[in-house]
């Protein structure tokens, strides 16, 4: 089962997702039952940090390192989720921070996210899997 946590400790942003995996032996030996992402956005320092798990090192992305934040629709085998994403401007220019399952779910923290890192916000756009790899060539 799959939760999304907001938090807004002083000028950040924290999504944390959890990913509770079935408890047997199994699960709570290798992975504490539990997976975790914390996806933080720092207007004080002015990046987004992503933290996967606690073994490994988080990932920094500085807010100038952006072009574009993007809902994007994926379809695949018939079915489709939005996914909230970073257009980069090095490699890899594609990044999913986070799923949903409507288009409506979540616009008005979209749009907090993209004040946050553009310092405006412009008008919502989803994008298709062709819309998004022609409009952002990748």
């Amino acid at each position: 089962m799959l939760a999304q946590e907001i938090n807004r400790p002083n000028s950040k942003i924290e999504i944390t997702l959890r990913n509770n995996v079935k408890q047997n032996f199994i699960s709570k030996f290798f992975a504490n039952g539990e997976e975790k992402t914390t996806i933080t956005f720092d207007s004080e320092s002015k990046s987004i940090l992503i933290q996967m798990s606690k073994n490994n090192d988080p990932v920094l992305i500085p807010f100038k390192d952006i072009q574009k934040l993007v809902i994007h629709q994926h379809k695949k085998n018939e079915q489709s989720d939005f996914r909230v994403a970073l257009i980069l401007k090095t490699a890899p220019k594609y990044l999913a921070l986070y799923a949903f399952g409507n288009p409506h779910f979540g616009k008005t923290l979209f749009e907090e996210l993209e004040t946050k890192i553009f310092g405006t916000k412009e008008p919502t756009k989803v994008y298709t899997d062709a819309a998004l790899q022609q409009a952002f060539n990748l």
